[in-house]
């Protein structure tokens, strides 16, 4: 596969807006987003470019720019993090899969994580059964209910181990580059 990863810069804001305010991505979204207010995903986007907790990178096919990934809630003292990603352009969703093996193998080599969390909504049952494939654990004492849009909505709540990961050898080979060079001074 021909996948790299890059940063995100200022000019990616725009194409970042257009990509969550697609149904088929924001239906899964946690947040609610106001699809007119550029404005505050401007404002949201300003301010993750500071963040140490958060980080995010354009996927990129072919060097075509086709989806975010990102890191939430990274807490090296307690080595775990949070993950989220999504394909924006629609021509490229069937490749959305195999995305994530590139994901677990960098951020447990490089970073001290040793757990990787996720909040996934209950009837995004196709990315927790991709979960489910790459080893993740399920604690339904976690799970809990937000109101999106004025539904009530079930996030389930899952986890990947680092050794549980690594006992995966299928996926040993997905191997790339996250670069982290406008992070690296804000992170420990």
């Amino acid at each position: 596969m021909a996948f790299t990863f890059r940063e995100t810069i200022p000019e990616d804001c725009y194409r970042i807006w257009k990509w969550r305010t697609k149904h088929r991505v924001s239906r899964y979204m946690i947040s609610d987003l106001n699809s007119d207010d550029y404005a505050k995903h401007k404002e949201w986007f300003d301010r993750s470019l500071q963040k140490t907790h958060y980080y995010h990178w354009i996927i990129q096919w072919r060097d075509i720019p086709i989806g975010l990934i990102n890191i939430s809630d990274y807490s090296p003292d307690h080595n775990i993090t949070s993950w989220g990603f999504y394909i924006g352009n629609d021509e490229h969703v069937g490749i959305g899969g195999m995305i994530p093996p590139y994901f677990y193998n960098w951020v447990f080599t490089h970073l001290p994580i040793e757990k990787i969390q996720v909040e996934v909504m209950e009837s995004n049952r196709g990315v927790i059964a991709l979960h489910d494939h790459h080893g993740y654990l399920r604690a339904p004492c976690f799970d809990r209910h937000i109101i999106k849009n004025g539904i009530d909505k079930k996030l389930v709540y899952m986890w990947l181990d680092r050794a549980i990961w690594f006992n995966k050898k299928e996926f040993s080979s997905f191997q790339r580059d996250f670069p982290i060079c406008n992070w690296e001074g804000r992170i420990k």
